[in-house]
């Protein structure tokens, strides 16, 4: 018996990729379109092969009037396959003004995630296929992704697998069509409001014309060459920082021009992981790269989602975000606001006087338990009233004065009581709050970062 050449493809996937085993649940992603309804086709007609059990999950987003007609064109498929099938409907998206396409996403990745754990299943099966990866590589190029960074989706992730990334929508129809299988045209994928529908419309098929039918074997070939310049990036970055970079707290300036220009991009462009940003722009990353050559050793730069990314003396950072949002709490019967980034702990409690005042941190004297503490950076106009001078001086000349490093000045923790700040931690405590008056117990006061 001859084999159809899909299924023989399809074959080898999974077991080059390991993407599945005997007895395995898998959760299909079936949309009505040939996409996902080839890929249910194919994993029925290889289920005796593997006796993995299949469910189907649909998703009706109510945004097209023909919707339910493809909700109920994939039950009558699960029906006739005697598949269960998890249909869900959204009332909500279609009142959405923008951010349509990401908020669907979530909800249906969410949901189907949510499915999986709710049938014990192994894996979701999603229909990518070489030109979705085609398109991926297209829009993240076009976004400005770092070249280490221009791949596709991989064969399998966390839950998902995709056995059909090296099937082209073309290959998949016809396979249908040798079945007899019809299946529904989503017009959406027909609107030229979206990119990656350009891209498809437009781009793709220009492109496929001019590399004579070998545009996924190049589109591959770039792929995984750029996970190769990964690797190696990955093995230098290694060596030059065994820790993990945190932009919080900065990199030495000089330690990042003594790396290639290659590593310097893909460290800069880290910056969009680690801080949860949109694509960093390769033009932008240019001119942080340009900006270091200079002679200046005090700048900013203005990054996507309103972030700074700035240089002061010999280190390059992003300072905490200038509009995080106060949380108050109340740590040993002290009510304190924090007004810190993510990743400070405070803690802080009355010592009594009998107590060996041999602790970290530090201990501030004369505060009314009933004081309200807040804890956070140093602001522009900032005064503090060191304990050996006789008048208030700037925050910022104070810092100054005691030599601390340029980029450290914005990320101290400073203790206040409404405008007036009781003191710099860890070191340094305020006139009135320096020496112990016997008015009230030793306030202790320990701010840990987590690193």
């Amino acid at each position: 018996m001859n084999v159809h050449p899909l299924l023989q493809k399809v074959t080898n996937n999974i077991s080059k990729h390991d993407l599945l085993q005997n007895g395995h649940r898998i959760l299909v992603c079936v949309s009505g379109g040939s996409d996902s309804v080839a890929l249910l086709h194919i994993l029925l007609d290889l289920q005796s092969t593997w006796n993995y059990e299949l469910h189907l999950i649909h998703f009706d987003h109510g945004l097209r009037p023909e919707s339910s007609e493809e909700r109920h064109f994939v039950e009558l498929l699960a029906k006739q396959y005697n598949l269960p099938c998890h249909t869900h409907a959204s009332q909500t998206l279609k009142q959405e003004s923008s951010g349509i396409q990401e908020k669907s996403r979530i909800w249906r990745m969410t949901t189907t995630e949510k499915t999986l754990a709710e049938i014990r299943g192994q894996w979701i099966a999603t229909a990518h296929h070489g030109d979705d990866q085609a398109e991926t590589l297209l829009l993240k190029w076009l976004r400005g992704c770092h070249l280490s960074n221009l791949r596709g989706m991989e064969w399998k992730n966390e839950t998902y697998i995709r056995p059909l990334l090296n099937c082209s929508k073309l290959e998949l129809q016809k396979y249908l069509q040798t079945k007899s299988q019809i299946w529904m045209e989503d017009t959406s994928n027909h609107s030229s409001k979206y990119l990656r529908n350009r891209i498809r419309l437009e781009l793709l098929p220009l492109m496929k014309d001019l590399a004579k039918g070998e545009l996924h074997s190049r589109m591959q070939d770039l792929s995984e060459q750029s996970a190769q310049l990964k690797e190696w990036i990955e093995d230098i970055k290694n060596i030059l920082w065994p820790e993990s970079i945190n932009w919080h707290h900065g990199i030495f300036v000089e330690e990042l021009k003594q790396a290639s220009p290659m590593v310097q991009s893909a460290v800069l462009h880290n910056i969009t992981a680690s801080l949860g940003l949109d694509a960093l722009d390769y033009l932008l990353v240019k001119q942080i790269l340009e900006q270091l050559q200079t002679e200046k050793n005090q700048w900013e730069l203005h990054l996507p989602g309103k972030t700074i990314l700035r240089c002061e003396g010999k280190k390059l950072f992003v300072p905490p975000s200038t509009t995080i949002s106060p949380e108050t709490t109340v740590i040993n019967e002290i009510q304190i606001t924090h007004c810190l980034s993510p990743g400070w702990q405070i803690d802080c409690r009355y010592l009594e006087r009998t107590e060996t005042i041999s602790l970290d941190g530090m201990v501030l004297f004369n505060i009314s338990p009933t004081t309200e503490l807040i804890f956070r950076y140093r602001r522009d106009g900032d005064y503090f009233h060191p304990h050996w001078k006789n008048k208030p001086v700037k925050v910022k000349d104070f810092l100054r004065d005691q030599g601390i490093p340029l980029h450290q000045r914005n990320q101290i923790p400073l203790v206040c009581y409404k405008n007036e700040i009781l003191g710099i931690y860890p070191h340094f405590r305020g006139k009135p709050f320096h020496h112990d008056k016997k008015k009230h117990l030793p306030l202790y006061v320990r701010v840990d970062h987590r690193k």
